[in-house]
């Protein structure tokens, strides 16, 4: 596998074109490892802040960011308070609320992310869709429909309203 580039051109695609002390969600190790390999063992873009929402649904990841991005988890110190009181009887085998849990989550990742909204880079005119390219198009619509969505239901149609024009601006 000597001549097997697919991860370090993803990352180096990702670095390239992620905006200076970008946050970086990357949710599927083929996404994640890469970025993480290449900042720490290649000292690439350490000024990104990369997350997997996967491992943050475990404590230990939460402490792992706090020692790695001390800010991002100041900035959401109460919304990651919430979140570990949530999971703490989950982690500890007792009795637990699924729906709880998950909404705490939720605001944890929507604290991170909120007022990040970066997407440039996604279109190439001449570049030929591949199916990455369709993969995480279809993702990043899913993700920002969502957001939307949430944000609608809770009555902030102005931040809702963000993430619709976003989509459909990538779905153009």
């Amino acid at each position: 596998m000597s001549r097997y580039y697919f991860a370090r051109d993803y990352a180096y695609n990702v670095f390239r074109v992620a905006e200076k002390d970008a946050l970086v969600i990357a949710q599927y190790d083929p996404e994640f490892f890469p970025l993480v390999y290449y900042q720490d063992v290649e000292h690439e873009r350490p000024d990104l802040v990369i997350v997997n929402p996967l491992l943050l649904m475990r404590s230990w990841y939460i402490g792992v960011l706090k020692n790695r991005h001390p800010d991002l988890v100041a900035a959401s110190a109460k919304e990651a308070a919430e979140f570990l009181r949530a999971l703490e009887p989950f982690e500890k085998k007792q009795a637990y609320d699924g729906i709880y849990i998950q909404t705490k989550f939720d605001a944890l990742l929507n604290s991170f992310i909120d007022g990040e909204l970066r997407l440039r880079g996604y279109e190439v005119p001449s570049a030929k869709i591949d199916f990455p390219a369709r993969y995480m198009k279809r993702r990043i619509w899913s993700l920002l429909l969502m957001r939307g969505n949430q944000l609608e239901a809770a009555g902030q149609k102005a931040n809702a309203d963000r993430f619709f024009e976003e989509d459909a601006r990538l779905r153009e």
